[in-house]
């Protein structure tokens, strides 16, 4: 029902920003007014475990990008550097974001 874009992580800054339309007559009972969208860093299981406090469900969106630049390049982190070349297709944020994401909903049970 929701019309709306979302730009690429990799595109440029404008690119990048997502934009939504929100049609009262057909989203009127969605109870939007209780949706929350947070910021987190999902590698930081306080911080997840913290966000999925008193939560139905959780919308998972992850990316290893920090701007447009892959985090690997753009922290100059040796660790995440080293993972990118040795298993590429392998995100960490993938499978440990998954795993904080899923501890924190199920401590909250």
């Amino acid at each position: 029902d929701g019309v709306g874009t979302i730009g690429a992580a990799w595109s440029g800054e404008e690119e990048r920003n997502a934009s939504f339309q929100y049609d009262p007559e057909v989203m009127g009972g969605y109870n939007l007014d209780k949706l929350r969208l947070v910021e987190v860093e999902l590698l930081d299981p306080v911080q997840v475990r913290t966000i999925t406090e008193d939560v139905d469900a959780v919308i998972y969106c992850a990316t290893d990008f920090e701007g447009n630049r892959p985090r690997a390049v753009a922290s100059l982190n040796a660790a995440f550097l080293f993972r990118a070349v040795a298993s590429p297709t392998k995100g960490r944020v993938e499978i440990e974001g998954v795993r904080n994401v899923l501890e924190g909903l199920v401590g909250n049970m």
